[in-house]
Protein backbone atom coordinates (compact mmCIF):
# COMPACT_ATOMS: atom_id res chain seq x y z
CA UNK A 1 0.00 0.00 0.00
CA UNK A 2 1.38 3.55 -0.81
CA UNK A 3 1.31 6.17 2.62
CA UNK A 4 1.51 8.86 -0.10
CA UNK A 5 -2.04 9.35 -0.37
CA UNK A 6 -2.99 8.70 3.44
CA UNK A 7 -0.30 11.40 4.26
CA UNK A 8 -1.82 13.83 1.99
CA UNK A 9 -4.96 13.61 3.57
CA UNK A 10 -4.28 13.49 7.56
CA UNK A 11 -2.18 16.34 6.50
CA UNK A 12 -3.43 18.35 3.78
CA UNK A 13 -7.32 17.58 4.30
CA UNK A 14 -7.38 17.21 8.04
CA UNK A 15 -4.33 19.55 8.95
CA UNK A 16 -2.35 16.78 11.33
CA UNK A 17 1.82 17.66 10.87
CA UNK A 18 3.51 15.28 9.63
CA UNK A 19 4.47 13.10 12.90
CA UNK A 20 0.86 12.77 13.67
CA UNK A 21 0.21 11.24 10.55
CA UNK A 22 3.14 8.65 11.01
CA UNK A 23 1.40 7.79 14.27
CA UNK A 24 -2.16 7.60 13.24
CA UNK A 25 -3.37 4.22 13.31
CA UNK A 26 -4.63 2.63 9.88
CA UNK A 27 -8.49 1.86 12.25
CA UNK A 28 -8.19 6.15 12.83
CA UNK A 29 -7.59 6.72 9.24
CA UNK A 30 -10.66 5.09 8.27
CA UNK A 31 -12.71 6.73 10.38
CA UNK A 32 -11.48 10.39 9.79
CA UNK A 33 -12.39 9.40 5.43
CA UNK A 34 -15.31 8.11 6.79
CA UNK A 35 -16.21 11.31 8.55
CA UNK A 36 -14.53 13.68 5.98
CA UNK A 37 -16.92 11.43 3.53
CA UNK A 38 -20.22 12.34 5.35
CA UNK A 39 -19.31 16.03 5.92
CA UNK A 40 -18.91 16.34 2.61
CA UNK A 41 -21.91 14.87 1.31
CA UNK A 42 -23.86 17.52 4.11
CA UNK A 43 -22.40 20.05 2.28
CA UNK A 44 -23.40 18.87 -0.60
CA UNK A 45 -26.78 18.15 0.11
CA UNK A 46 -27.15 21.45 1.37
CA UNK A 47 -26.17 23.88 -1.40
CA UNK A 48 -28.67 21.74 -3.29
CA UNK A 49 -31.24 22.69 -1.05
CA UNK A 50 -29.81 26.39 -1.11
CA UNK A 51 -30.08 25.83 -4.67
CA UNK A 52 -33.60 24.31 -4.80
CA UNK A 53 -34.94 27.04 -2.66
CA UNK A 54 -33.72 29.93 -4.74
CA UNK A 55 -35.04 28.28 -7.73
CA UNK A 56 -38.47 28.02 -5.85
CA UNK A 57 -38.92 31.64 -5.13
CA UNK A 58 -37.07 32.71 -8.72
CA UNK A 59 -40.06 35.01 -10.10
CA UNK A 60 -38.69 33.86 -14.05
CA UNK A 61 -38.82 30.37 -14.00
CA UNK A 62 -41.19 28.60 -15.76
CA UNK A 63 -40.75 24.97 -14.39
CA UNK A 64 -39.73 25.22 -10.83
CA UNK A 65 -38.44 21.94 -9.57
CA UNK A 66 -40.94 19.74 -7.40
CA UNK A 67 -38.00 18.44 -5.51
CA UNK A 68 -34.23 19.30 -4.63
CA UNK A 69 -33.73 15.85 -6.26
CA UNK A 70 -35.07 17.42 -9.53
CA UNK A 71 -32.13 19.67 -9.38
CA UNK A 72 -29.10 16.89 -9.13
CA UNK A 73 -28.91 13.53 -7.72
CA UNK A 74 -26.15 12.50 -5.97
CA UNK A 75 -24.56 8.87 -6.27
CA UNK A 76 -25.34 7.74 -2.93
CA UNK A 77 -28.72 8.81 -3.25
CA UNK A 78 -29.30 6.38 -6.62
CA UNK A 79 -30.60 2.30 -5.60
CA UNK A 80 -29.01 -0.30 -6.32
CA UNK A 81 -25.38 0.74 -5.42
CA UNK A 82 -24.77 -1.13 -2.58
CA UNK A 83 -21.79 -3.67 -2.67
CA UNK A 84 -23.47 -7.51 -1.97
CA UNK A 85 -22.78 -8.97 0.72
CA UNK A 86 -20.93 -12.09 0.25
CA UNK A 87 -21.47 -14.84 2.08
CA UNK A 88 -18.81 -16.20 4.29
CA UNK A 89 -18.46 -19.97 3.27
CA UNK A 90 -16.90 -22.41 6.31
CA UNK A 91 -12.95 -24.08 4.84
CA UNK A 92 -13.41 -27.06 3.87
CA UNK A 93 -11.28 -30.01 6.03
CA UNK A 94 -8.74 -30.23 3.02
CA UNK A 95 -8.18 -26.54 3.39
CA UNK A 96 -7.46 -26.48 6.87
CA UNK A 97 -4.99 -29.86 6.40
CA UNK A 98 -3.04 -27.90 4.13
CA UNK A 99 -2.83 -25.17 6.45
CA UNK A 100 -2.08 -26.61 9.38
CA UNK A 101 1.10 -27.79 7.56
CA UNK A 102 1.99 -24.50 5.51
CA UNK A 103 1.99 -23.26 9.55
CA UNK A 104 3.01 -26.53 11.77
CA UNK A 105 -0.02 -26.29 13.34
CA UNK A 106 -1.69 -29.66 14.95
CA UNK A 107 -5.04 -29.96 13.42
CA UNK A 108 -6.40 -31.76 16.13
CA UNK A 109 -5.53 -28.32 18.32
CA UNK A 110 -8.20 -25.86 16.72
CA UNK A 111 -11.79 -26.15 15.14
CA UNK A 112 -13.27 -24.79 12.47
CA UNK A 113 -16.00 -22.94 12.97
Amino acid sequence: MDYAPIQAFLVGRCGRTIREAAQTPYAEYLLLVEGRNEAEKGDWEKLRWMAYMHWRIAPNLKQRPKTPQDIITFPWEKGGNTPAVKEMEPITETEIKKLSEIFGIDREKFSNG
